[in-house]
């Protein structure tokens, strides 16, 4: 509808603007951790362009956040695999993607990323791990 469309536009803007101001704060700003959960909470809304440019900005924040980083990706991994709603698995894994391309690759073996994934694409007996594993794998 063009309300919803209007609305994923505004929200996808001060998204963007959010993030940007917060790039400029210093790394150990105390503002910049409440606008990182304030992204990963926007996460949940069901726009994928909301979602993407959540996803892209917050690679560039995970410097200032790197002592929460890991509570951040255990938080989105259980949303990406328990998660009933779509969306909101869709969201998770485009959050990870964004708190995997800040923290760099090394990260999906130092935070048990990938065993997690691998784990849950092998799971038979759920299909939201499955789905939500190959989501995470290209979000």
């Amino acid at each position: 509808t063009p309300d919803s469309k209007a609305t994923d536009v505004v929200k996808q803007n001060v998204v963007i603007l959010m993030a940007t101001l917060a790039k400029h704060l210093k790394q150990d700003d105390p503002k910049v951790k409440p606008i990182v959960c304030k992204l990963m909470d926007s996460l949940s809304t069901p726009s994928e362009q909301v979602q993407v440019a959540v996803a892209e900005c917050l690679a560039p924040l995970v410097p200032s956040i790197k002592d929460v980083a890991p509570q951040l990706i255990q938080r989105i991994l259980y949303q990406l695999l328990e998660s009933e709603n779509y969306g909101e698995r869709r969201g998770a894994a485009y959050g990870l993607a964004g708190l995997v391309k800040g923290l760099g690759l090394l990260s999906l073996k130092q935070l048990e990323i990938m065993p997690t994934l691998i784990e849950a694409i092998t799971n038979k007996k759920n299909f939201k791990h499955r789905e939500g594993a190959l989501m995470a794998s290209r979000p």
